[in-house]
């Protein structure tokens, strides 16, 4: 089955918009790319300037749209769409949010197409958000360092005016979010770059060269972009002044380090005339022993005194269900003289399925409190850790979320239901994507972080790391979750191709789940013949169907990024077709009696354990970093 991504229908609907502004005009058009039904509407809809928020109301012919400004007048029509049957439907809406957006993470292998960033825009005006945020770490161009995002997929300069003038079509603000201290590892596999590292992914603040390499970064977004906000990111620089740093300049204080370096990325911002905002956590770190969120915090007025006034500060938290989580940490950012924002999360980055019970329930919870303390911009943000296995596609009742909570607080499943189908999205169908995940043994889907579909595709059968945390009936469940996807693939219209993506990854799952168990039996039990129909007919199966999802996945992949990047795809799912090729050898060659004894199947098969990042629910845990999970592999590399 074939699906577009993009229908251009602007010629072909029948609507008719009474607006003098050509601009304007265009927009709307641009919205109902996203309609399914756009070429059969009919009737005419008129555009009216109101003083503030917006108005609609259904006529028998069509409509009148009152708007205060771009993202407004988009938000109208697709309220407008809503309920375009109902005659004598009136409302009025009003933003409780000034800035509500998304950001893509476009710095984990996968950088989006400029038709892709340009769909997501288009979603986000159909729900009234005036910003996006493209996290980019090394992948935009900059002419002076020519090995900054080589070989990433970086965005040119010219596919960055691009997107910032159609952006700008829609009432978007597209806002340069870049990082100024840490989380830039990429870079640092160039020899190039060796003099600007301080250790792990941080850069060795204090240095000339490193302030230059920083401006560059102002001067090539001041150039193409804009908006005049930046995120200057700032954030999880964990081991800030412990290497080269700590070496030149002997020990000092990480908060001292953080706020020298911070007041001249600030000096930077005002060079350039932006008004800089940058995530929270790094003033908590330096206070909690590296931890973000610890209950009673007390930020010292010294800290609080020396943060420059004109920085918004951006508290992130993605996955407590609670209210009360933010609440507390809402309290302690209002020690702050400075603006607060917001941003929670899709729940995109814990592998190829999203969990995105949990990623409605947290933003339920989060959204609530940002409106309760007066947060002034929030963002939904689709982080894509280690690799960016999930389509950016596949958790949008999220980004629906943060629209209808800012425009009128509704963040109901039948709220969301309705404005999602305008889009031709089914919410239910991708609120239940989560279920893929819910294995037997599993009593908190939606409320805790489990991802046994990533560690199950990944995790070596032979040595059965994680077979511990595969419950019993692992195999069935995911049978059953593959026609599912497929029966919610049929009415997807053009987001069927991710349903049928998942759908063959379950196809995998459901022969390799307990595969590792199965061997383990039959090895230790002596069952020689169990043991050579799985080390044949059942591998032989099992690669063959990966074969299949490789290339599911790469066409799924290719639909909505760049190239670049699927090299790491392709060394994951490579590797552990040589590990089942390298699993039937062994096993033929100990049947055959030319091997005493297969010594992955004579270990002690032990649970993989708790403790730091590693999370229990029933039998399974949350564990997102491929190489610990295909493997023994180490390595220290951060998120990719």
């Amino acid at each position: 089955m074939k699906y577009n991504m993009v229908i251009n229908r602007e010629e072909r609907t029948m609507l008719n918009f009474k607006i003098n502004d050509a601009a304007a005009r265009s927009a709307l058009n641009e919205i109902l790319k996203e309609i399914p039904s756009a070429e059969s509407l009919t009737g005419e809809l008129t555009a009216v300037p109101v003083e503030s928020g917006l108005t609609v109301k259904v006529t028998s012919g069509g409509g009148v749209l009152g708007y205060s400004d771009r993202r407004s007048l988009c938000r109208a029509l697709g309220v407008y769409l809503r309920h375009r049957d109902e005659v004598g439907f009136e409302a009025s809406e009003s933003p409780c949010f000034e800035t509500v957006g998304m950001m893509a993470d476009v710095s984990r292998n996968a950088v989006l197409t400029v038709e892709s960033v340009k769909k997501l825009a288009r979603l986000s005006a159909l729900e009234g958000m005036n910003a996006l945020m493209l996290y980019t770490e090394d992948t935009y161009e900059m002419k002076e360092y020519p090995y900054f995002g080589h070989l990433r997929g970086r965005y040119t300069a010219a596919e960055l005016r691009e997107l910032d003038d159609y952006c700008d079509l829609l009432g978007i603000e597209l806002i340069p979010c870049i990082q100024t201290l840490a989380h830039l590892n990429a870079i640092f596999e160039w020899p190039a770059f060796a003099a600007y590292r301080d250790c792990d992914d941080i850069l060795l603040t204090g240095e000339e060269r490193v302030f230059e390499f920083i401006e560059c970064m102002f001067k090539t977004m001041s150039e193409n972009l804009r908006s005049r906000k930046i995120n200057l990111g700032l954030d999880e620089a964990k081991m800030l002044g412990a290497g080269r740093y700590l070496a030149q300049n002997g020990y000092k204080k990480r908060v001292e380090i953080m706020l020298d370096h911070l007041k001249k990325v600030t000096e930077l911002c005002k060079k350039y005339g932006y008004a800089p905002r940058m995530w929270s956590d790094m003033f908590f770190r330096s206070l909690n022993n590296g931890l973000y969120r610890v209950p009673g915090t007390v930020i010292p007025k010294e800290v609080v005194d020396s943060v420059p006034p004109e920085l918004t500060l951006v508290y992130w938290d993605y996955r407590e269900p609670k209210k009360e989580s933010y609440d507390e940490m809402f309290r302690q950012h209002k020690a702050f003289k400075n603006p607060i924002a917001f941003a929670g999360g899709d729940s995109t980055w814990f592998g190829p399925v999203p969990l995105t019970r949990l990623g409605y329930r947290a933003t339920k919870s989060a959204l609530a409190s940002a409106r309760e303390y007066g947060a002034t911009e929030a963002y939904c943000t689709m982080w894509k850790d280690d690799g960016a296995a999930c389509s950016f596609f596949s958790s949008l009742h999220v980004l629906f979320a943060y629209g209808e909570v800012c425009w009128n607080g509704d963040d109901s499943e039948d709220n969301l239901r309705a404005s999602m189908a305008v889009a031709g999205i089914n919410f239910d169908d991708m609120l239940s994507i989560e279920d893929i995940n819910a294995l037997p043994t599993r009593t908190q889907v939606g409320e805790s972080e489990a991802n046994p579909s990533r560690y199950i595709l990944f995790e070596n059968p032979l040595t059965g790391k994680l077979s511990a945390h595969i419950p019993r009936g692992s195999g069935a469940h995911f049978a059953a979750e593959g026609a599912r996807m497929r029966e919610c693939a049929e009415r997807a219209g053009e987001y069927g191709y991710i349903y049928d993506w998942l759908a063959s990854l379950c196809d995998v799952l459901a022969v390799k789940a307990e595969l590792g168990h199965e061997l383990y039996e039959a090895y230790q039990s002596g069952d020689r013949e169990t043991l050579a129909e799985l080390g044949g007919e059942r591998i032989d199966t099992l690669k063959a169907l990966l074969e299949d999802f490789k290339a599911v996945f790469r066409e799924r992949w290719l639909r909505e990024s760049k190239s670049f990047g699927f090299d790491v795809m392709d060394i994951r799912i490579g590797g552990l077709a040589a590990q089942l090729d390298t699993a039937q050898y062994m096993i033929k060659k100990y049947l055959e009696g030319r091997l005493d004894r297969i010594e992955e199947l004579e270990a002690e098969r032990l649970p993989y354990g708790f403790g730091g990042n590693v999370k229990a629910d029933g039998d399974t845990v949350l564990l997102n970093r491929w190489e610990r999970i295909a493997g023994q592999v180490v390595s220290n590399m951060y998120g990719y």
